[in-house]
Parts: C-alpha cells; structure tokens; sequence
C-alpha cells in the first residue's frame, strides 16, 4: 500500500513538528539541534521533493523500506511516514535522534572505504527504496564504489534516490567568472566527520557513473531546491530575481541534480 494521499499535502508539517520539538532541546552534542534547524531551513524545498517523488512517482504494495544513507534529523521526518527506515552513516546515530527513532536499524558503514570488495558488511536486507542525497559530493573515493556497493542493496524493483549540488550552476558559473573559486576547500580539522565538498559533479558525470555500475536513470530534474534568505534586500533581491528569470530559462543552471535510478537489467559490473 502506498503511503496515506493525504500525507503528501501536509508533508510539511512534518518538517515543522521536527524543528518546533527539537529547538526544545537546547543541550544537545555540539549545538547538533541549533545546526539542523538551520540545515532543515535551508533543505525544506529538497525534503519536500523527496517526500513527494516517494508518494508520486512510486508505486510499491505493502510497507515500503527505506535506506537513508547519511544520519540527519530528516530521519524522524521520515520515520513519521514510513515505519520500516534503516539508516547508514559512518557513525552511530546522534542521541537525540537515536531517541527519536525508537531503536530503529542503523548500519555504520564508511563509504570513502569501499574499495576493497572482499572487507564490504554482510548485509542481507533489500530495500525498496535508497535515499542518497547531498552525500557523493563528500565522498573522499570514487563514488563508484560507493554505487556498486548500494546496487547491491536495492531490491529488484526499487528506485535510489540520488541528489547532489549542480558544479555548473550559475551561481559557480558567476563566482569563478569574478575570480572566485566556487568549491570548498577541504575543511582542516579533526573534529568534522565530512571534509565538505569534494567534488561537486555535473549531469553527464552523473550519467557516466550510472552507466558504469549499472544504473539506468528512470528520471532526471535539475531543481533549485535550496531556499535563499528571506532578509535579502536591495539590490541582492532584485538580483536573486534575475537568477529565478535565468535559472527558469536554461535548467542547467539550477542548483542541484535530481535522479531516479533503478537497477539495469544486465550483468552487474564485478
């Protein structure tokens, strides 16, 4: 059965109810909530979109299951909607959210080290849908085999969701025309588990990367699903108006990639 129709129009409220009982929390690890709230603000639109592609664009028969790769507090949005959620970080889940979650399944797995096939975790789950948003831009190894190893997570049917920054957004494309360079530089610290963006990627990569571990991409969407600050004034409104103009126009400058992938019909890549 899909998830109840009516979920979808008020999947908001889910973001909200989130935000409103975490800020309640203010002595979490290392002002973890403050930052969420933050992250989530700033998410809401590609939340919203995941949330939707799960009830729209699939359809599944019985209780669908869910692997989240990266632990956020999106992980209690979606356990509100979807009971059968495991996640997947490098890490144990934060306290806060590991309350939240009532002791649900959480795989610890280090992505960046999955390039020796014969040390990957025994994991026997199948799951119908993999959600792996805003994480292959932080990978430190080729994400190929970070694509290979979830290939073989995903049931025969199911659909992995994959989101990503756009390298080639206008934005990028304006910054580095000023002289500035776009991407981070790798954060120099020890107390950070992401080194933040590695590599930011465009649509044909993506494509090249589907292609070589086995993925046929069933949808793509170039979407500009991060909100911008509501305080911007004159001139920076009038400007973010011109980018909304230009990004309307030509899709390849929009801010992030968005991709439905199922597994291909032929031999896995070995």
């Amino acid at each position: 059965m899909l998830a109840a129709p009516g979920l979808f129009m008020g999947h908001t409220h889910w973001i909200h109810r989130y935000i409103s009982f975490q800020i309640m929390s203010p002595d979490m690890i290392l002002n973890k909530i403050r930052n969420d709230v933050d992250y989530y603000t700033y998410h809401k639109k590609r939340f919203d979109m995941i949330l939707h592609m799960i009830d729209k664009e699939m359809t599944f028969v019985g209780e669908i299951s869910i692997l989240n790769i990266g632990v956020t507090g999106f992980d209690i949005v979606l356990f509100e909607k979807y009971r059968n959620l495991t996640t997947l970080d490098l890490h144990e889940r934060y306290p806060e959210i590991e309350d939240k979650l009532n002791g649900k399944k959480h795989i610890v797995v280090n992505l960046n080290k999955l390039y020796d096939r014969d040390r990957w975790p025994i994991i026997t789950d199948k799951f119908d849908v993999i959600l792996f948003c805003e994480v292959i831009e932080h990978l430190t190894s080729a994400p190929e085999y970070v694509m290979d190893f979830l290939h073989g997570l995903l049931a025969d049917n199911g659909t992995l969701i994959l989101q990503t920054p756009n390298a080639v957004s206008i934005t990028n494309r304006i910054k580095m025309m000023a002289g500035r360079n776009p991407f981070d530089r790798i954060r120099h610290s020890s107390s950070v588990t992401s080194h933040g963006h590695i590599h930011e990627y465009t649509k044909k990569e993506l494509y090249d990367i589907c292609k070589e571990t086995n993925f046929s991409v069933t949808l793509y969407k170039c979407k500009n699903y991060f909100n911008k600050p509501k305080t911007w004034k004159f001139p920076i409104n009038l400007l973010y108006k011109v980018y909304l103009s230009l990004t309307g126009l030509i899709p390849s400058f929009r801010d992030g990639h968005t991709l439905l992938l199922r597994r291909s019909t032929f031999q896995r890549r070995l």
